[in-house]
């Protein structure tokens, strides 16, 4: 889901007789993008149009799991889904560990941070940063 904010729009006029025209909050972030788009300073920079609405798409989220503890994958110990390629913020993902004898389950972790206990577990997806990310859950077992 898309993020509505208002932005303005600058232009600058550089010596070259190139024109550019960027999106920005304050002109500040304006030469930031100017900068990153051309070499050289612009002769003038102005603001054209104030509170421009503009859509800025949610970043791409993955999901990724992974089988951690001694032995547990090569023994047969899995856990799903494997990947999911496009998930958003708010988004319900059922994990499920399978485990085999002489293991035990311990959790699903994020980021180190245990999730759940349960073999069977729902997550809501909860993604605050702004780039694209795969959040990879690992799906802990012990040795018996």
């Amino acid at each position: 889901m898309a993020t509505i904010t208002s932005l303005n729009q600058y232009k600058a006029s550089y010596a070259d007789s190139t024109d550019l025209t960027v999106a920005a909050e304050t002109i500040a972030d304006a030469i930031v993008a100017l900068a990153e788009a051309k070499e050289g300073e612009p002769s003038l920079i102005q603001r054209t149009v104030t509170g421009v609405k503009v859509a800025i798409p949610a970043p791409a989220i993955a999901i990724r799991t992974i089988v951690t503890g001694t032995g547990a994958e090569a023994s047969g110990c899995k856990a799903t889904p494997y990947t999911i390629n496009a998930v958003e913020n708010g988004d319900k993902v059922w994990f499920t560990a399978i485990t085999v004898d002489g293991f035990t389950f311990e959790g699903w972790y994020l980021d180190n941070e245990l999730q759940s206990t349960e073999e069977s577990y729902e997550a809501t997806i909860a993604y605050a940063g702004t780039t694209p990310t795969t959040l990879v859950y690992e799906a802990r077992f012990g040795v018996l």
